[in-house]
């Protein structure tokens, strides 16, 4: 018999030609983003369409619908009276000198917020978040409009930006671009999470000699190269600056003076080296991954955001996000992440263990004797020294709630109680995880071939 080599887990084979995924042309950000850190979470990305969807996803997309309606209707307001632009629909802005002025300390009330965010939750019905992320979403727009100012020339507002890197046409799409002073751009992306802390930001965006990473925000620094280096939806670039501001604002918390931002500003410079980063990025995706049809999984923190991780083709134990907690780096927006996914795990753990119940119980009665761990016990094996144990359980239960306390009422009184007229006995069994001592399993025995000799 031929030995099996051991998996090379750091050059996987290429994927089968009829699950190689098409690339489309156009790929989108999230794709990008989930490519710059594994190729196998951006393989499961096209192969499973995205995913399945998520409350916080379904929040923020709303959040972004009514942030995005809000700040249209705010300059559609500044629009000359039947102007071609007055419709709040228009893609793209560019205000007068004038209307820039007026725009000048403008500000959206609250109620119109509310309003507007009712109004496309029920354009919306489809994108579905519980009582509690509704809640979110209100204090979150009333946050948004008391704790922005919008004095500053507004170029774009979900302005759509592309850039020609190989054979494909990288878009994205950003929240807000100002100009925030002269040659100088803001571009904000806005967030329905809870923000990280300044340190955190710094750490995560700064090196040390103080210089922004490329992965410290690649939604936003790659929105900052295709705001420098591409163009708009007119076939235009969208302005001569020097400067790029990439601001992250977090509505879920309002200060004196405004929503929290953390903010990043690079220079022309610093994103020709980044837009070069893109271009071996997608080089990487035409020649390996579209050409060798090799989608390499790269373990890391980043593996809790993956599509589909039972999709992995890496066993677990290669993969360290469960370590994450003893990470140094860790900050707390990992750590509640980590918290989050605990809970949702163990929720989904313990219907799983209730459908294993179900599930044994109708495997015994049509099997008698299945559950026998042969030390005694009825359950199913967990590994060698462990069980899901059907345990006894004896307890009492009362008859009627009403004649119980008149009768222990009256029993205060000197009057006999008798238990036995107000409880009844209940027997049951629990499902539980024990440590047991098994036997080891019989082993069948090797068939044996016809003539009793050996092939």
């Amino acid at each position: 018999m031929k030995p099996v080599s051991p998996t090379e887990w750091r050059a996987l084979p290429p994927v089968p030609e009829d699950r190689q995924p098409h690339v489309p042309e156009v790929p989108s950000q999230t794709f990008l983003q989930l490519h710059d850190a594994c190729d196998r979470n951006a393989y499961l990305f096209l192969r499973y369409r995205g995913g399945a969807g998520a409350h916080e996803l379904h929040r923020g997309a709303l959040g972004h619908d009514v942030f995005d309606r809000l700040l249209r209707i705010l300059v559609a307001s500044h629009r000359r009276a039947g102007g071609p632009d007055a419709a709040a629909g228009a893609s793209d802005y560019q205000p007068s000198p004038e209307e820039a002025e007026d725009q000048a300390m403008a500000k959206i009330p609250p109620e119109l917020g509310r309003d507007v965010l009712n109004e496309v939750m029920r354009e919306r019905p489809e994108l579905q978040v519980p009582a509690k992320e509704r809640d979110a979403l209100r204090y979150m727009v009333n946050n948004w409009c008391r704790g922005n100012t919008f004095d500053k020339r507004i170029l774009g507002i979900e302005q759509t930006l592309t850039l020609q890197v190989g054979p494909y046409r990288v878009l994205a799409r950003a929240d807000l671009t100002e100009e925030l002073r002269p040659r100088v751009c803001r571009i904000t992306d806005w967030k329905t999470s809870f923000p990280p802390t300044y340190e955190e930001f710094v750490k995560q965006v700064y090196d040390e000699d103080g210089n922004p990473y490329w992965a410290g925000n690649f939604q936003l620094n790659m929105l900052a190269v295709l705001a420098a280096f591409g163009v708009t939806d007119d076939g235009l670039p969208l302005g001569n600056f020097d400067r790029y501001v990439l601001s992250l604002a977090f509505p879920r918390e309002l200060r004196a003076d405004g929503i929290v931002r953390r903010e990043i500003e690079v220079t022309l410079p610093q994103l020709a080296t980044f837009r070069e980063d893109l271009e071996l990025q997608i080089q990487r995706l035409v020649e390996v991954n579209v050409g060798e049809r090799k989608w390499q999984p790269t373990p890391g923190n980043h593996c809790r955001y993956c599509t589909a991780p039972n999709a992995c083709p890496l066993p677990p134990i290669l993969r360290p996000e469960s370590q994450l907690a003893e990470d140094a780096d860790v900050t707390i927006d990992d750590l509640e992440r980590l918290a989050a996914n605990a809970n949702f795990m163990a929720s989904r753990s313990t219907k799983l263990k209730s459908r294993i119940r179900a599930a044994a119980e109708r495997l015994e009665e049509e099997n008698p004797g299945i559950l026998d761990l042969g030390n005694g016990d009825r359950g199913v094996r967990i590994g060698r020294d462990l069980a899901y144990v059907f345990i006894p359980k004896d307890g009492e239960e009362i008859k009627d709630k009403a004649k119980l306390a008149e009768a222990m009422e009256a029993a205060a009184n000197g009057a006999p109680f008798i238990r036995e007229d107000h409880f009844r006995p209940t027997s049951g069994t629990s499902f539980e995880k024990r440590k047991v001592r098994l036997p080891a399993r019989k082993q069948e025995p090797e068939p044996e071939l016809e003539n009793g000799g050996s092939q």
